[in-house]
């Protein structure tokens, strides 16, 4: 059963379609317990949260299994209790927002990586710098989307096309590794599109633990 604790009408709604919109890909299964713990405690240390935030949680945690490997979908919780307004005192509301996150784990280590779409800051600099990781094998993922790592050799020898072409046919996405974890978010408030993006995806990575 999906939790719904101090939810609003218009959060439990949104939860529900997004865990609807999920499940309509592969099996899902809920996860709660020292299973869920430990995944929050593992996430909390590896992202970072916006400065203001009073606190984040996992509401509901979901483990999909696919041919690819398995993998988690978090749809989390991010507190900002009651922010000052323009003049400088607090509101009298408080204020959160619904994001989700997928997490998975690779079976080779990526070291830092993060990928992120691409900015004409970006394009501009890449003929200056040499930070971007360049797949000649993707053209759609390299006009769309901008990558760095500091295994870049690793990196171009394990993102595939099948996987590189997943990510170019998202919105808004935003993948960082950190040695053999993996996490996706967006830029964005929680969605229904969102759960199927990850999916898609994820079930795209030949290199996925099975575990």
């Amino acid at each position: 059963m999906l939790n719904f604790y101090n939810s609003s009408i218009i959060d439990r709604n949104l939860l529900e379609e997004s865990f609807n919109a999920i499940q309509q890909r592969n099996p899902v299964e809920i996860i709660t317990g020292e299973e869920k713990e430990k995944l929050y405690q593992q996430t909390i240390s590896a992202i970072r949260t916006p400065n203001e935030t009073k606190n984040f949680s996992f509401e509901n945690l979901f483990k999909i299994k696919c041919s690819a490997g398995n993998f988690y979908i978090a749809q989390c919780a991010i507190d900002f209790g009651y922010p000052p307004s323009q003049m400088g005192y607090p509101t009298s509301t408080p204020q959160h927002i619904l994001q989700l996150i997928g997490i998975a784990k690779s079976n080779i280590d990526l070291g830092n990586t993060f990928i992120r779409p691409e900015t004409k800051v970006d394009k501009f600099l890449s003929h200056f710098m040499n930070h971007d990781v360049i797949f000649n094998q993707s053209e759609q993922f390299s006009e769309r989307y901008y990558i760095s790592s500091d295994k870049k050799d690793i990196i171009r020898q394990t993102f595939d096309p099948l996987f590189l072409d997943g990510i170019s046919t998202c919105n808004d996405l935003l993948l960082a590794t950190k040695g053999t974890e993996m996490y996706i978010s967006f830029s964005s408030a929680l969605s229904a599109e969102q759960g199927i993006m990850i999916t898609d995806v994820f079930s795209k990575c030949t290199f996925l633990s099975k575990v």
